[in-house]
């Protein structure tokens, strides 16, 4: 069972981590971008990451379990 919950971690993992950087660009090309409010020069940054996240949960192995 362990195991299994530490494949889908690293699954869910390398998936974020490969599919993040696509969607950070299509947010950025269809204009889906708002300000960093956190940061002092307030640069444009992709909103709509829960995209990103949806994708690795519905991939994510041990859901499958």
């Amino acid at each position: 069972m362990i195991i299994a919950l530490l494949v889908g971690f690293l699954v869910a993992v390398m998936v974020t981590f490969l599919i993040m950087p696509s969607i950070i660009k299509t947010m950025k090309k269809a204009g889906m971008v708002g300000p960093d409010m956190n940061k002092p020069n307030k640069p444009q940054i992709a909103e709509m990451g829960g995209v990103g996240v949806l994708i690795r949960e519905e991939t994510e192995v041990s859901d499958w379990i």
